[in-house]
């Protein structure tokens, strides 16, 4: 062929227009239909893109202003109050919710923006459970409260003298004398220290401890009684784990209760279950027997559940109930 001849025949495909806006105007109509649709989505993915983008710098902002607010100071109560009428966050409406559960008064709070909750690790070996008490925590920076004279009780445990910021605290509020000063006894290595349990445990009104701490406490030529004249105690209760507890009291009079038989998931957190019955027990005035019965059955109870505590307040009610206690 003629090389003049295919540069001519060649000329008219040179000229033809391909530009993107002509090739779809050409396109068969499924063709557009398609790049339509896929122009359509792209939009769309993009305006959802954009929208979260906002979102998430909104939801950001308002997380922060919570924190701010929390960590600021500010009374739990004015806090819970300014954020139940329309929590707008996700933070601020588990915060509200979970008050409004269990209606907890936190006027005295204190939270600190350093120091962690305290956690406790906890291994079970033979069915007894090993603590790991772990250092530092919040609970050994406690300030002292800004009130102190109109406490009705103090409950505390020996725990709280490991560290001296804590240790004032606790020696402040004692110093407003409070009507009842109820202190339950942990003796965790290698956080105590005998001298200075035994030192606290002056100006309280009752003591709750196992038998093998008071052992310790008390060496062997001390029995419970002898302990309580000791520290002219109004009642002493010495546990002992599956096989109940004992209380005695300064009159002489000595009491005993057995758990009943009842499957046993963990002991953890039966301690501080047998000492919150007994503590209302002494606020409502029951009868010792009865408390010392009460707080038995709910120690009980929470044993056979997994973990120190339990959220449900399904597991409370019949305890509310038999006990015609406010909820």
């Amino acid at each position: 062929m003629n090389p003049a001849d295919v540069a001519q025949s060649a000329l008219p495909l040179a000229s033809t227009d391909v530009s993107l806006i002509t090739l779809f105007l050409q396109a068969h109509w499924v063709v557009k239909t398609v790049m339509l649709g896929l122009l359509a989505c792209s939009v769309w993915v993009w305006a959802i893109a954009i929208d979260k983008m906002f979102l998430y710098s909104r939801t950001k902002r308002a997380m922060d202003r919570f924190e701010q607010a929390f960590w600021s100071g500010q009374s739990i109560e004015e806090l819970y109050r300014a954020l139940s009428a329309k929590p707008t966050q996700s933070m601020a409406a588990c915060f509200v919710a979970a008050m409004r559960e269990w209606d907890m008064d936190t006027r005295e709070l204190q939270l600190d923006p350093a120091l962690a909750t305290g956690r406790v690790e906890v291994t079970i070996s033979s069915g007894e459970p090993a603590y790991d008490i772990l250092w530092p925590c919040a609970w050994d920076a406690i300030a002292p409260p800004a009130r102190r004279s109109d406490i009705d009780l103090l409950y505390h445990g020996s725990l709280t003298l490991r560290e001296t910021r804590s240790r004032s605290a606790l020696e402040h509020i004692r110093q407003g004398n409070p009507p009842l000063v109820f202190i339950d006894v942990n003796l965790r290595a290698p956080w105590w220290r005998r001298e200075a349990v035994l030192e606290t445990l002056h100006g309280a009104h009752w003591v709750k401890l196992s038998a093998e701490e008071l052992a310790k406490l008390a060496g062997p030529a001390l029995d419970a009684p002898g302990f309580l004249r000791q520290h002219a105690l109004q009642g002493l209760i010495v546990t002992h784990g599956a096989r109940g507890a004992e209380l005695f009291r300064a009159n002489g009079e000595r009491l005993e209760v057995r758990p009943p038989a009842a499957p046993v998931a963990d002991t953890v957190g039966a301690g501080d279950a047998f000492a919150a019955v007994m503590i209302l027990g002494l606020l409502e005035q029951w009868p010792h027997g009865l408390a010392l019965q009460r707080a038995q059955g709910f120690a009980s109870a929470v044993v056979g559940v997994r973990g120190a505590t339990v959220r449900e307040r399904a597991f409370y009610r019949p305890f509310v109930t038999a006990w015609n206690c406010a909820n």
